[in-house]
């Protein structure tokens, strides 16, 4: 019972109390889905800015961990305080009729099924997850981050592999482990899909409201042919390899990369360009560059798909909107990658 109360306070506090908490701190006033991609993004960049010193310096790993935890921690609880002193905004009554309700409630139960299958029947051990599993559970066990080769255990010089050392999204499911008092394992094969899973299908959503602003019905449309393409897709990717990202190992880098990382920065570049106001402009590229930078610590992919993702969507960003000076945030968010890229080559 207390390993169930300590894993749930666990991940309440590392998947919920800092995206959001750090989301009130950074956007104040912003929309919801907006605040928590931010949050979410600069607790996992502070995550990174902190793995790379400690990870040069053979420091110990749950130090780490401890200073994370205090760092985010407190900034999401200025955030909470802070938006306790706003005013809440005015919402308006959502009316769905029994055709959307009906869709939604199709969809809702589609997403569980798949993810508790995930949870439940699925595991697929290729090098990805040997990997993986690797690197987490020997940064929980050495309190070392990263340090000890995945092939054999020794113990290497500091960014021996340097694209998993930068793309460190192993190391927190080993924090998770440290926090909840779990393996790494159970954490990330187990436990992360439960949230993995409906946030891909969340991030669907907004896309889909974004080409569908006033039918809610069409957006659960959307989302639910996407569901079928997703597993008519894998099935068919079954014939020729065994990578099922989404439904089976959804919590690999290429798996978020392209279920959750690129969407996510897609949906913000459609938000930049709906949005006149410079002012709440601002925001918007501010979240996109935390997303920008944390999508350099799930996978390494990312060096690459990201700055082709800006600079193609940018291109005609700037020809649509001719907001010329834009240009400089683009190469902002861009940076990161770019900077990891270089670095890894």
């Amino acid at each position: 019972m207390l390993t169930f109360i300590r894993t749930c306070a666990a991940l309440g506090f590392a998947l919920w109390f800092v995206p959001a908490g750090l989301g009130r701190l950074t956007l104040p006033g912003q929309q919801t889905a907006l605040r928590i991609a931010a949050g979410g993004a600069l607790g996992l960049v502070v995550f990174e800015l902190l793995t790379l010193p400690f990870h040069a310096a053979g420091a110990s790993f749950r130090v780490m961990v401890a200073l994370w935890c205090a760092l985010c921690g407190a900034g999401a609880a200025a955030g909470f305080w802070r938006q306790s002193r706003r005013p809440a905004p005015p919402r308006r009554p959502l009316r769905p009729d029994a055709a959307e309700l009906l869709l939604a409630a199709v969809v809702v139960l589609a997403v569980a099924a798949v993810t508790l299958n995930t949870v439940l029947n699925t595991t697929y051990k290729n090098w990805d997850d040997q990997t993986y599993c690797a690197n987490a559970v020997i940064t929980w066990q050495t309190d070392v981050i990263n340090r000890h080769t995945f092939y054999s255990g020794r113990y290497v010089q500091a960014f021996y592999l340097p694209e998993y050392t930068i793309a460190s999204w192993p190391i927190f499911s080993a924090l998770l482990a440290v926090l909840s008092g779990l393996h790494p394992a159970v954490i990330y094969r187990t436990l992360l899909p439960l949230f993995e899973i409906p946030a891909a299908f969340a991030i669907i959503w907004l896309l889909a409201r974004r080409f569908f602003p006033a039918s809610r019905k069409k957006a659960w449309l959307v989302l639910l042919y996407y569901l079928l393409f997703t597993l008519a897709a894998a099935e068919q990717i079954g014939t020729v390899s065994s990578e099922w990202w989404l439904v089976v190992n959804c919590w690999t880098g290429k798996a978020l990369a392209f279920h959750i990382a690129v969407p996510l920065v897609l949906w913000l570049l459609f938000l930049l360009e709906d949005t006149p106001d410079p002012a709440r402009r601002r925001a918007v590229w501010a979240a996109l560059f935390f997303v920008c930078a944390a999508s350099c610590v799930v996978a390494a992919t990312m060096f690459v798909i990201l700055p082709v993702e800006l600079g193609l969507w940018g291109l005609f960003y700037l020809w649509r909107t001719r907001r010329w000076g834009e240009i400089r945030q683009f190469c902002l968010c861009a940076a990161p990658a770019v900077l990891c890229a270089l670095v890894t080559l």
